[in-house]
């Protein structure tokens, strides 16, 4: 079985913990003006470019970029889970003479290293690699720099903009400025061991309530076998996972953050007391005696673990754990998986979670001119059709639509009908975000203890994470 790294969302070197003391030193607060997010991409950019002058423009900057960058070094900080990446970065080296050093960490890791250096206006890294819902952290306290003039004087039809997701191209816009360019988008699935349902004599499960139905006829008719595995660990982990289904439920996290809100941000106030908010939180206990004995320090990598080794017949997770089920030394399920939407409550609207990872140029960066041509080329759709085929993640989709890789990769049939249910503010987006999900995780770990009753916790949570937001500038009621 793979060893992943088994700390993600724990803080794992005394770097890391020195990171974390200079950031609070540093005081990066959220802005006290109310921020907005997930603008409309400028007009220049919306255009639709035919593949054919793509590819001409194309042919031309790679045919610039031969020898360009002989002698430099550009540096890299990324998450350690896109290893796939590292892959193609040998090709672009051999074409500009660059060196490119990739440097990869825990999920955590990565956020404190890059707030870290970004507070201290540190040089040493051209690229930072951020999930999307730090853009608005990064792009008020100015850690990366805005790409809207390097858009303005590259070739439209070579960005071809309109190609990537939207709902990761909107997502990387903040007050205007584009903070970074869609690098890994991934989006949260139902996987199922078909095996193990076969042998328990149910079939996939259809919304909530057949989940539990589902998970408790595996955990009570196959010897060794749990019905499903879940993020609960306390912290990022179970914070994260409530927001993967409070929009699922019906619900919305506060009161203007929900897909379709014309200002995501107006009103701050946490519904985390709402019928849908303590539905989530019940939903999570009410499947823990239907989970593995060690259920409540399960985070993503040991998520993985348990359903790769066939110890769990469920999980709903990113798509980034899809491609190494396939992989023999990583995984006993082999192709006998498979996957559905995310689940969701009987007559509510699919909305798919979407994460993933913008690619951004440091605002002190020494190399800044040679990290936009590596941003161009490796989001181009020529090494993105590469990317994917090695087992990376669709960025655009015209390679989504790619029939070869459709083949190779099924699954691409059900991505692309969930892309557009996807909206980029399923998580805040505001400087605050990462904050509020460990917040709110922490709270939804002592309901699922029992250390406290839901409704309890949930108020905790929703004093704690208001007055949080208050003191940033939002507009909170009732705290």
């Amino acid at each position: 079985m793979r060893t992943r790294n088994m700390t993600r969302g724990t803080i794992v070197t005394r770097r890391v913990a020195l990171a974390t003391a200079l950031v609070v030193l540093a005081g990066c607060h959220g802005p006290k003006e109310r921020p907005t997010a997930g603008q409309p991409i400028p007009l220049g950019l919306t255009h639709v470019v035919p593949a054919s002058e793509q590819a001409k423009a194309w042919r031309t900057f790679v045919a610039g970029l031969r020898d360009k960058w002989k002698g430099k070094t550009l540096r890299v900080i990324s998450w350690d889970d896109n290893r796939v990446a590292g892959r193609l970065v040998p090709d672009f080296e051999r074409l500009t003479g660059a060196k490119v050093k990739m440097e990869l960490h825990p999920y955590q890791t990565t956020y404190l290293l890059e707030t870290f250096l970004g507070s201290s206006k540190s040089s040493s890294q051209d690229i930072f690699v951020i999930d999307m819902p730090w853009v608005g952290k990064f792009a008020a306290a100015k850690y990366v720099e805005p790409l809207n003039a390097y858009l303005a004087k590259t070739p439209k039809e070579l960005i071809d903009h309109r190609d990537f997701f939207k709902v990761m191209s909107s997502g990387a816009v903040w007050e205007n400025d584009i903070t970074g360019l869609p690098y890994t988008p991934v989006f949260v699935f139902n996987i199922y061991n078909n095996a193990l349902l076969r042998r328990a004599g149910v079939k996939p499960p259809r919304d909530y309530d057949d989940l539990v139905r589902v998970a408790r006829a595996v955990t009570e008719r196959v010897d060794g076998a749990y019905g499903v595995v879940m993020n609960n660990q306390t912290g990022t982990a179970v914070g994260q996972a409530y927001f993967e289904y409070i929009y699922n439920m019906g619900g919305k996290p506060f009161a203007s953050e929900y897909p379709g809100s014309p200002d995501y941000y107006a009103d701050m106030t946490p519904q985390f007391t709402s019928p849908q908010s303590i539905a989530v939180v019940d939903l999570f206990k009410k499947l823990l005696k239907y989970q593995p004995p060690e259920r409540m320090n399960v985070a993503w990598d040991a998520r993985f673990d348990a359903f790769a080794r066939g110890r769990a017949a469920l999980m709903s997770t990113w798509n980034f754990d899809i491609s190494p089920l396939l992989d023999p030394k990583l995984s006993v399920v082999g192709d006998d998986f498979g996957v559905q939407p995310i689940l969701h409550k009987k007559g509510v609207t699919l909305n798919t979670p979407v994460g993933g990872w913008e690619i951004a140029i440091n605002r002190h960066a020494r190399n800044k001119d040679l990290a936009w041509d590596f941003m161009v080329w490796f989001t181009s759709p020529q090494v993105g059709t590469r990317f994917a085929s090695a087992g990376g993640f669709p960025t655009r989709y015209s390679v989504l639509d790619n029939q070869e890789l459709a083949r190779r990769f099924p699954y691409y049939r059900i991505l692309r009908q969930v892309v557009d249910t996807a909206f980029p503010a399923f998580r805040p987006q505001i400087p605050e975000s990462f904050d509020v999900i460990e917040v709110l995780g922490t709270w939804i770990a002592k309901a699922l203890y029992g250390e406290l009753s839901t409704r309890e916790a949930m108020i905790r949570a929703n004093q704690e994470v208001g007055l949080l937001l208050k003191e940033a500038g939002y507009t909170v009621h009732g705290v």
